[in-house]
């Protein structure tokens, strides 16, 4: 067969399917073009999806579908070769949607060249699925990315399903959250308050919107990241490093650098008198801490001075959990065995009550007391300056 060789440069062009290597093709007319192979037609929601082998032909552009629908109108689509099925590149792969029933269809598929030539069409039935089976499609592609005490929720909706999701999860205040989301396109959501180094599991459901049907619930268990403050940074002057004085109390430094500490009381009057080995690079104290039980009474003295004078400053939390909804707790508040971090701004302090920036080695003592409660077993890690 006599080919006859045109330079493109306009001509032939598919919507979304004019790139830079339609421009730089060499397109041959009268070319040959073989039947698809291997076309395959597979149930979706309220679709099909079609695919076929990549034609060996390198004049192979395009295929068009042809299709009778459920009104008598013949619909046409064009399918660039560019649209290949994600798992495996020798395969393109379409969905052909817009169905409102479960009939079965004929589909005529004819690979198209640059230039126009066309193969014979190769005919395939089939027949797709119930739109309310769109919650369950949309269902089975979640997944969950995990960050700093929290997580990603993505989803895949390519035909744009009318679905819900919810999710739900005990968050850091051991409260059983649920937020429900518009899954109708797929994109990205945020869950926070997620306790950090810990099982969190998490469950979700998928509702169609028209139907009110409801999924099955689908459970994951997730692993959620600290944030910075709960991973060692040696640039940190953690305290305490040592002690000078104890009361009521022990402690035990979990880690070698000692910036991972449990304290048990004894006592109704727990502290340890400690010094900052160096100055402080700033004036608010940042530190975590867990418990399962309520702290009252956690404050510092700076200064090296007894309690009653003015350097006395008693933390007041002002965050309400669970266990009070107040809005300030005397103290810490259980966090359920959950990292809680805490930055504590005592600059109006240092302002007014104490100079614990001063090079006086004496000015640069602390007194910490860990609350009023006699068998409590508190962790902290990373307490320091900034």
């Amino acid at each position: 067969m006599k080919r006859y060789i045109i330079m493109a440069a306009a001509a032939l062009m598919l919507a979304g399917g004019c790139t830079e290597e339609y421009v730089n093709q060499n397109i041959v007319k009268s070319v040959s073009m073989d039947p698809l192979q291997n076309v395959k037609c597979e149930p979706f929601v309220s679709s099909v999806i079609l695919s076929w082998d990549m034609p060996a032909e390198e004049q192979y552009y395009y295929t068009t579908i042809t299709y009778t629908d459920a009104e008598g109108k013949l619909q046409t689509k064009k399918i660039s070769k560019f649209s290949k099925d994600p798992n495996n590149e020798n395969r393109v792969r379409t969905i052909i949607g817009g169905f409102t029933d479960t009939n079965e269809y004929n589909f005529d598929l004819v690979a198209c060249s640059y230039a126009g030539d066309k193969s014979e069409k190769v005919s395939i039935k089939g027949t797709p699925q119930d739109r309310s089976m769109g919650k369950d499609y949309v269902l089975s592609t979640v997944k969950f990315e995990v960050g700093e005490e929290s997580a990603k929720v993505l989803w895949e909706n390519d035909i744009n399903s009318e679905v819900d999701l919810t999710v739900s999860w005990r968050n850091q205040r051991n409260v059983i959250k649920s937020i429900t989301f518009d899954a109708m396109t797929p994109h990205t959501e945020i869950l926070d308050s997620i306790p950090c180094e810990e099982n969190t599991e998490i469950k979700v459901t998928a509702t169609d919107r028209i139907s009110k049907t409801t999924t099955e619930e689908l459970t994951d268990t997730i692993v959620a990241l600290p944030n910075k403050y709960g991973i060692y940074n040696p640039a940190w002057m953690c305290i305490p490093q040592d002690y000078y004085g104890i009361n009521q109390m022990t402690i035990e430094w979990l880690t070698e650098a000692k910036n991972h500490f449990k304290v048990v009381t004894t006592g109704t009057d727990a502290y340890i008198y400690t010094q900052m080995p160096a100055l402080p690079t700033g004036t608010t104290l940042v530190f975590q801490y867990r418990s399962v039980q309520n702290i009252t009474g956690f404050e510092i003295f700076l200064n090296g001075r007894a309690p009653g004078a003015d350097n006395e400053v008693t933390f007041s939390d002002k965050t309400p959990l669970n266990a009070y909804k107040g809005g300030v707790y005397g103290g810490l508040q259980l966090t359920y065995g959950f990292w809680r971090t805490i930055k504590w701004d005592l600059s109006k302090e240092a302002a007014t009550k104490f100079n614990f920036l001063s090079e006086d080695l004496n000015k640069r003592k602390i007194r910490i007391d860990f609350g009023g409660q006699n068998k409590r077993t508190l962790e902290f890690r990373n307490m320091h300056w900034e």
